[in-house]
């Protein structure tokens, strides 16, 4: 049987999609499935409450969403369509329809009567199974302490999986940089030997892809991993591209028309199968907030919003701090962290005005260097502006950025194991004295 709890309109969706095998009164047993279509605190609330095998709530990704439901028998889809196509239940459940004979019954009789026998036969299942009643995972005994994370959701027999950090790179105007910021910092963070992937999930331009395979075809995409369950890492290992630096790529679409079949649930478990086998996944996206950006955002544990220093950016970063940010939404606002990108001497904006009209603390300002990322891209081999060999501005930014902001990052390493703390302490005060020379001549 299936129990359904929420609004009048989701009843009757329910009973439309399911016929005769939804019940909305009663106490559901063990082996029913309960689905919640309450919205917000109280649908999580709810199904959190409940006993049982098997219970969905219907209802929009959010950060407060993930985090509560990590660890428990509750599953999240967006529709009831979603989940009566992936779990399958249409035809299952009207296979499993009540008995008419009950149901005769049911009309002929007082409808407490059966509320009692419901909860009378639930009991006495609990008296004969008292297993079920301590299956669920203790969320606080496996607790470890930071900084290493732990990932409930796919442990088995109560083990903790440890899960890499999340980091998607996302703006609501396209030509900020995304994708140059998301591709550099994937460099830093694999030469100081971090584990590290990229995905592409820009599904109209995939230009991460295109730059970083430069004329190689790839074989593999994201669709290649639509029909895979629960992967080990060799299987991972086939359906990513090695490119440069030891960076692992998940190329993007091939077709722009294949676009909705990058739905959530495949989103959420492409980048929960990444995060069991590396340190750090990278992502990626177009400015348009499709699902798999939704998904991404609110499973991310830090999220990199690109501005560039002009109105345009500054007006659609002021948008993503509305839609994006706040109580019940997708992100919180520790979890945010502002790269003003593409900065210089002449720009329409300051970097610091650009963070204090959106309402975002600045983390790092990326300068202009147009001299670099040309240098990097007529390369042979194709390679990126941190790799050169040559120390420039904007490779000198991206190094120091990440120190600062990524998580369980802590900064280059030479062969000896000391770090380049030294060396970028004295390049910042021979460019803080050559900018203050250089003033001055002009003057």
């Amino acid at each position: 049987m299936i129990f359904v709890y929420g609004p009048d309109e989701f009843l009757k969706e329910c009973q439309y999609l399911f016929e005769d095998a939804v019940k909305t009164w009663g106490k559901p047993k063990n082996n029913d499935i309960v689905i919640i279509g309450f919205p917000g605190d109280e649908g999580i609330k709810l199904a959190l409450e409940m006993k049982g095998p098997k219970i969905y709530i219907i209802c929009p990704p959010s950060l407060v969403l993930w985090k509560q439901i990590t660890g428990t028998n509750v599953k999240w889809y967006s529709s009831l369509y979603e989940l009566a196509d992936i779990e399958s239940l249409t035809e299952k459940e009207k296979n499993n329809k009540p008995d008419p004979v009950l149901n005769q019954q049911f009309e002929d009789e007082p409808l407490i009567e059966e509320v009692v026998k419901v909860e009378f036969e639930a009991n006495e299942l609990e008296e004969l199974a008292p297993v079920e009643k301590n299956t669920a995972i203790n969320n606080e005994e496996l607790q470890l302490e930071e900084p290493e994370q732990v990932n409930y959701q796919n442990s088995e027999m109560g083990k903790p999986i440890k899960r890499g950090y999340l980091i998607p790179v996302y703006s609501l105007k396209g030509g900020t940089g995304k994708t140059t910021i998301a591709q550099n910092i994937s460099a830093v963070l694999a030469s100081g030997g971090k584990k590290t992937c990229l995905v592409d999930m820009d599904l109209n331009t995939k230009s991460c892809s295109d730059y970083m395979l430069y004329k190689y075809k790839p074989t593999v995409n994201i669709l290649s991993w639509l029909n895979c369950n629960k992967l080990d890492w060799d299987e991972v290992n086939s359906l990513l591209v090695k490119v440069m630096n030891g960076i692992y790529l998940l190329p993007g679409l091939p077709n722009v028309l294949q676009s909705d079949l990058v739905n959530e649930k495949l989103t959420e478990f492409i980048l929960s199968s990444l995060l069991e086998h590396f340190d750090y996944v990278l992502v990626d996206f177009g400015p348009a907030l499709l699902p798999c950006t939704k998904v991404a955002l609110s499973m991310s544990d830090i999220t990199i919003i690109v501005a560039s220093p002009d109105v345009l950016s500054e007006s659609a970063g002021n948008r993503a701090h509305i839609q994006l940010v706040g109580d019940e939404k997708l992100l919180s606002i520790d979890k945010v962290k502002l790269i003003v990108n593409m900065d210089h001497a002449r720009a329409e904006r300051r970097p610091k005005e650009v963070a204090r009209n959106i309402g975002f603390e600045l983390a790092a300002v990326v300068p202009k260097d147009e001299k670099a990322i040309k240098a990097a891209t007529n390369a042979r081999p194709r390679t990126l502006p941190v790799l050169l060999k040559k120390e420039t501005p904007i490779k000198k930014a991206f190094f120091s950025l990440s120190e600062q902001i990524i998580l369980g990052y802590e900064g280059r390493q030479k062969d000896n194991g000391k770090f380049y703390h030294l060396a970028d302490f004295l390049q910042k005060v021979r460019g803080i004295f050559g900018n203050k020379a250089t003033s001055s001549v002009k003057k």
